[in-house]
């Protein structure tokens, strides 16, 4: 019998946020009824990291940007992300162009839906596996 290793538990945990992502959303009521935006989201796999520029948070969402970035590209992830000018790596697997946020009463040109962690300072490219 083989014991899971630690990066299979990470992989494991990140599969089941995602569809817990999925499932749920980032949800957003307004007088029609619950919306899913990830539902009508571009499947991607992307992979990178950068410096907290600016965020939002909202309940369980937190909504950043990074630098260096593409000014119109935010990120959205599950829980909190690091403070303003911390580093983070991410891998995005989803994303929205011009979506709306009823929330946060704002719009986003592209919206990346993604899985976030500081990175390991003894990783050579601070990414997410």
């Amino acid at each position: 019998m083989s014991v899971p290793t630690r990066t299979h538990n990470r992989h494991v945990a990140l599969g089941v946020s995602m569809l817990l992502l999925a499932v749920v959303g980032c949800s957003e009521v307004d007088g029609t009824g619950a919306e899913a935006p990830l539902l009508r989201a571009e499947r991607i796999d992307v992979r990178g990291g950068g410096t907290v520029s600016e965020r939002l948070t909202t309940g369980r969402y937190t909504y950043f940007r990074l630098d260096p970035s593409t000014p119109e590209v935010w990120y959205v992830a599950a829980g909190d992300v690091p403070r303003l000018g911390g580093h983070v790596a991410f891998r995005g697997y989803a994303q929205l162009q011009d979506y709306r946020s009823p929330t946060l009463a704002r719009r986003f040109d592209t919206l990346i839906f993604a899985s976030t962690q500081t990175p390991d300072p003894t990783q050579e490219d601070g990414q997410i596996p």
